[in-house]
C-alpha cells in the first residue's frame, strides 16, 4: 500500500499526467531558503506541468523560526491569488 504513496514523478503519490490535468487554479509556493525536501527544481517542474499555475512569493516553511515575519505577506499573497482565481 505504501508503494503507491511513494511512487510518482514530480511529486510523490501523483503522476505528472494527473498534475497536468488539474482543472483548477493552482498556486505554487516555493520554500525560501530552498532545502532538500522543498527544492526549486520541483517548483519549476510544477509550473511547467500545471497549465495556468502561478508562483507565489516564497517564504520559510511555517513551522520554522524564520516564518513568523513572513506570515502576513503569505496570507496576503494567498488571498490575492484566490480573489484573482475565483
Amino acid at each position: 500500500m505504501a508503494d503507491g504513496l511513494l511512487a510518482g514523478e514530480t511529486l510523490r503519490g501523483v503522476a505528472d499526467q494527473e498534475l497536468a490535468g488539474l482543472g483548477i487554479p493552482v498556486a505554487v509556493l516555493p520554500s525560501v531558503p530552498e532545502n532538500p525536501s522543498h527544492q526549486r527544481k520541483t517548483v519549476d517542474a510544477l509550473l511547467g506541468l500545471i497549465p495556468g499555475s502561478r508562483e507565489l512569493p516564497g517564504c520559510p516553511e511555517p513551522p520554522t523560526p524564520g516564518f513568523p515575519p513572513h506570515r502576513e505577506a503569505l496570507v496576503a499573497a494567498i488571498v490575492a491569488f484566490a480573489n484573482r482565481s475565483g
